[in-house]
């Protein structure tokens, strides 16, 4: 009985976790993600270009995850048009068939790559020391508000495994 309980308990944190980044990423736009992820970094004491060009790097592969599942997408719906099965047969010719579909998205993803590097680049990015935001941060209410619920939340998960410890 306590390894089922263990496995409940395991899928509802995969569960909590997932269900927590979903309504972060999906209620807060993806610049203010990367001003919060610059911001936190500079105050870790890390170096300020370094801190951009991560930040950077999280938020393009949070706008290109959506752009190749829906690419992805595409191609194997086309893939299908033009008779390619790739629910049957054996699971070596389904890998081979997959291939139709794994080619064209990873060119599609160098291309979109390339692109994006001479866009940045005739933008001058990272040339400059220091840059400036085009909107400033400001702590709401809201923000305090959800805050104090997500300690909340944290401390009452503490004390709902402190319980069940001193329960073993």
């Amino acid at each position: 009985m306590s390894s089922f309980v263990g496995a409940t308990v395991t899928v509802l944190r995969i569960f909590t976790i997932v269900l927590a980044s979903s309504i972060v990423l999906r209620s807060t736009r993806p610049t203010e993600i990367a001003r919060f992820l610059e911001n936190f970094l500079r105050f870790m004491r890390i170096d300020r270009q370094v801190a951009r060009d991560f930040s950077t790097t999280i938020i393009l592969a949070l706008r290109f995850f959506p752009i190749m599942v829906d690419e992805t997408d595409r191609i194997r719906t086309a893939q299908e048009l033009r008779g390619v099965d790739l629910s049957n047969g054996r699971i070596v010719k389904r890998l081979f068939r997959v291939i139709s579909i794994i080619i064209p998205v990873v060119l599609s993803a160098v291309n979109r790559a390339e692109q994006l590097a001479v866009a940045m680049e005739t933008r001058k990015y990272g040339l400059f020391a220091s840059t400036s935001d085009y909107y400033g941060n400001s702590f709401r209410f809201a923000d305090v508000l959800i805050i104090s619920l997500s300690i909340f939340l944290v401390g009452l998960a503490f004390w709902f495994k402190s319980i069940h410890w001193s329960r073993m």
